[in-house]
């Protein structure tokens, strides 16, 4: 990939492990316009995460820290990386402390009753509008709002079930001596 230097709308790149070569891209030599999509995700760093700026991003079995994480959300929030971004879900090959992903970040967990937003999805025809409710928001120095863990519907109406998840959580957002352990990140852009 380091030869290509022609910028694309759109990356696909699904590999069997038996195909990848070990060789960590740090940065593109072009630019994403679009979307990526890769999986696995071993393949790239922090680094070519910060460095894309493409609307969607679409990472499987990526080998991503908290510590990563927390960095690609605080360089998102304080407006240096990632601008274009409007969707992000990566997907880890082990559990990481979601409390320890948003250290520093301000995140606030929102009640899916009272919260809920508006998202279009851009793959399709016709594009698709669904509703982000609740999740956990994150406040960008630009004024937008990155939701995470929020539950995505084409219905508005929050259903029994997720306002039932949403109470366990408040007790486990709220408590300093319990964990949030995920494995898939998925963060709606606003």
């Amino acid at each position: 990939m380091n030869t290509f230097q022609r910028n694309i709308s759109k990356l696909t790149n699904f590999l069997r492990s038996s195909e990848y070569d070990g060789v960590v891209h740090k940065r593109l030599n072009f630019e994403i316009e679009k979307e990526i999509h890769s999986d696995p995700c071993t393949w790239f760093n922090i680094e070519f995460l910060l460095s894309m700026d493409t609307v969607e991003i679409y990472a499987y079995r990526s080998n991503f820290s908290a510590e990563d994480l927390n960095i690609f959300l605080r360089s998102w929030q304080e407006g240096k990386t990632n601008q274009k971004l409007k969707e992000i879900l990566l997907t880890t090959c082990s559990d990481i402390n979601l409390k320890e992903v948003l250290k520093g970040c301000g995140g606030e967990l929102m009640d899916p009753r009272t919260t809920k937003h508006k998202f279009q999805y851009l793959v399709g025809d016709p594009s698709t509008d669904v509703w982000i409710c609740g999740g956990i928001h994150i406040k960008g120095k630009n004024g937008r709002i990155a939701v995470i863990e929020g539950n995505c519907s084409i219905e508005e109406d929050v259903s029994r079930t997720q306002i039932e998840e949403y109470l366990e959580r408040v007790e486990d957002w709220n408590s300093e001596n319990k964990t949030w352990f995920k494995e898939i990140f998925n963060i709606f852009i606003f």
